[in-house]
């Protein structure tokens, strides 16, 4: 196996076992610095570990600094973010990565001349090229996924244990949306980002025709998921998913933070999924393919609320619908409503009612059952026709 799969199967573990434990410690604790930082330097041992990590941060950054003539001008960022969002347990990795990479691409071309003579050895790196080119926009997707609801969640539950009265977390969210919006289009420092980072966001405007077909399009797709969501816990055994609780909290704060959190996953999750995640796909595969990448990921994103293939295969098609949209009106901005209004339409119409849904397989299939199955076969074909009038109206698409 070559150091630079390794080097990146090491980034998706940088990832994943931290926010592993620190995910459900901010669920329970809210955004309590003192507290956080108490616990770290709770005893001599943790105080030991929390300095070792202080130095490798530090002695990372000093060897990318060192090494940024081999980093292009957005790589050599990358290990700082990295470490700032996640730690020296992605920073490292990722950077080893980089400059493998790099290092790869500047001995291919004899390399590369000579497998030309045998399509039998060609192959490998190709299929390796291939894997790596899925894995790095999935690293910047899950990323940019949970710094931005990892905040959310400390905020939501720090404003409930603290002030319930005043819903200060969704001013304080609205201004990390904002900024984090800001810097991944573009914008402030290091400019020599700024071209690349706007690219990979695709959030550019679209005509007002493409724009109207394109929420045609999403609007019918969520009745059709509904129907598909609401039959599938009629035929499969799963629990419901659960929404806190707030029925003890006042009205405006119960208002507020819902309308919050259905703004806060769509646009972190277009911008990851369908904007940065996307965009480097489908320079390495065909449209549709990099869509169906795209999506798959966008459903294992989903596998906090339970591994069970019939949720799991409705956010996958939920993630066809966005990334489909996204590709065809070559912007993510169309889909950033269509998703505000699925998840609004689930948070209050469809998840308070799963776990009093009966199995057709105990109770038979009463007339409501059949109701739901009609509305997602004639709405998944009215989104369907929706779908082909907005690639006739959106602007051509770029071939391969």
């Amino acid at each position: 196996m070559k150091r630079k799969t390794i080097y990146l199967g090491l980034c998706v573990l940088g990832v994943a076992l931290p926010y592993w434990q620190v995910i459900p410690w901010v669920a329970a604790n809210g955004l309590n610095l003192s507290l956080f930082f108490h616990q770290a330097s709770a005893n001599r041992v943790s105080g030991m570990f929390v300095m070792d990590v202080l130095v490798s941060a530090v002695v990372l950054l000093t060897l990318v600094r060192s090494e940024r003539a081999r980093l292009g001008p957005v790589e050599r960022w990358l290990p700082l973010v990295a470490v700032l969002t996640v730690g020296v347990s992605l920073g490292l990795p990722l950077f080893l990565y980089l400059r493998e990479r790099n290092l790869e691409q500047a001995s291919a071309q004899p390399r590369m001349a000579a497998q030309s003579t045998s399509g039998g050895v060609k192959s490998m790196p190709s299929l390796l090229r291939r894997l790596v080119a899925i894995v790095w926009p999935a690293i910047l997707a899950f990323v940019i996924l949970a710094l931005g609801q990892g905040v959310w969640v400390a905020l939501f539950t720090t404003n409930l244990k603290t002030s319930p009265k005043i819903p200060w977390a969704v001013v304080v969210m609205a201004v990390v949306l904002w900024a984090m919006w800001q810097y991944l289009g573009g914008k402030w420092w290091p400019r020599s980002t700024s071209e690349a980072r706007h690219r990979y966001l695709r959030a550019r405007r679209v005509s007002s025709r493409v724009f109207v077909w394109a929420m045609v399009a999403g609007a019918l797709s969520i009745m059709a998921l509904t129907g598909y969501w609401i039959v599938m816990f009629q035929l499969v055994k799963m629990p419901a998913n659960t929404l806190p609780d707030m029925s003890s909290y006042p009205l405006l704060t119960i208002v507020l933070m819902r309308v919050m959190a259905s703004v806060v996953s769509p646009l972190t999750e277009e911008a990851g999924f369908r904007g940065y995640c996307q965009v480097i796909l489908e320079r390495e595969f065909r449209g549709p393919t990099a869509v169906g990448i795209s999506s798959v990921l966008f459903a294992l994103a989903h596998f906090t609320q339970g591994f069970f293939w019939p949720k799991l295969l409705v956010y996958f098609l939920a993630g066809l619908v966005f990334g489909v949209t996204a590709y065809l009106t070559n912007s993510i901005l169309p889909g950033i409503p269509v998703h505000i209004l699925a998840d609004m339409t689930f948070f209050a119409l469809v998840w308070p009612h799963d776990a009093a849904r009966r199995m057709v397989w105990k109770s038979g299939a009463d007339g409501w059952f059949w109701f739901h199955v009609a509305q997602a076969v004639v709405f998944t074909a009215l989104a369907i026709f929706s779908f082909r009038r907005l690639a006739r109206v959106a602007p051509a698409l770029p071939t391969r």
